[in-house]
């Protein structure tokens, strides 16, 4: 099988009084040639992105792309292979590409020690190509293969807080997300809502660092038939500085035997199921190391360096 990819892109950068854009469009042509049948898909490629300082302490930025997704070589061939006793794998020769639109504004505050990123999203995706488990009555087997469905799109909305130099030795910080899935294919049609958020926190004495991060609420998404839960993640850090001597230790996982972990949930009405995969080495995992800093290169006594320039020219001015 072949398989051709051909782009045509071009852009356009600019102002408008205090608004900076950034606008790129172009062709995506996709040819796949198994020798027997030859497919051609062409689509179009956009970003756009807006800018404005609105004021001392804002700024507002717009981010818009259009971009299509092409089926793999492996998705679109028709081969089928044997999973196991009773479940095959196959591609889709008809698959079509997926379409997502992506939207996005973000505004930007700080005030002293305060900052804030607020963000919208909202994505939209026509045909999207998801996993898709039928039953061969004829053979008693299961089929793995791959569909389009209608549709997939999320809202999601949110941001980062955080508050620095609190009593001139800690720094913290909060991300918080609220997503809303819907999708939509042949036999299926599921929403679901969710609350995910992390924290993490900061804190110097003298030579002296520490950190803290934590998983608050675990992100989930959805995909066609499937809900998956992101892992869990926790650490503690410490550090300590000896003139260029670096020593530090890290504990990941803290109380976690299981490591980082991994879920997801199977909604086919044909072969439901639920996957667990960890990385039980990760659980309680502690991690010393020693690190010395060279004084040499490029970065050594950067501020002190100059630069000597020369040039030459030889033309005529009418």
């Amino acid at each position: 099988m072949k398989k051709d990819n051909t782009y045509f892109y071009g852009e356009l950068t600019g102002n408008l009084g205090k608004v900076n854009y950034n606008l790129g469009s172009g062709m995506k042509i996709l040819n796949v040639n198994d020798y027997t049948d030859s497919r051609t898909f062409v689509r179009n490629l956009t970003t756009a992105t807006l800018q404005l300082q609105a004021g001392k302490n804002w700024s507002l930025r717009y981010n818009f792309n259009y971009t299509p997704s092409l089926p793999s070589l492996s998705q679109l061939s028709p081969i089928i292979s044997q999973v196991d006793d009773i479940t095959y794998s196959t591609g889709n020769p008809d698959l079509k590409p997926s379409e997502l639109i992506n939207n996005t504004i973000r505004a930007d505050f700080q005030s002293g020690k305060f900052t804030a990123s607020l963000s919208a999203n909202y994505q939209h995706q026509f045909n999207p190509i998801i996993s898709f488990t039928r039953y061969d009555n004829e053979n008693n087997q299961f089929i793995y293969t791959r569909e389009n469905g209608n549709y997939w799109n999320r809202i999601r909305i949110g941001g980062i807080f955080s508050y620095k130099k609190i009593l001139n030795h800690f720094n913290i910080s909060v991300t918080a997300y609220f997503n809303r899935f819907n999708t939509k294919g042949r036999d299926y049609d599921y929403q679901l809502n969710n609350f995910n958020s992390n924290l993490n926190i900061q804190a110097y004495f003298g030579k002296w660092y520490f950190g803290l991060g934590q998983c608050l609420a675990a992100n989930k998404y959805l995909n066609g038939n499937n809900i998956g839960v992101g892992e869990r993640m926790s650490q503690i850090y410490a550090q300590y500085k000896y003139r260029n001597l670096y020593f530090a230790a890290m504990w990941l996982c803290p109380f976690q035997n299981d490591g980082y972990k991994y879920e997801t949930t199977h909604l086919s009405k044909v072969n439901p199921g639920y996957t667990v995969n960890w990385t039980k080495n990760n659980g309680n995992m502690v991690i010393l190391s020693i690190s010395y800093q060279a004084n040499f290169g490029k970065s050594f006594k950067k501020n002190h360096k100059t630069l000597n320039n020369g040039s030459y020219d030889n033309g005529m001015v009418q």
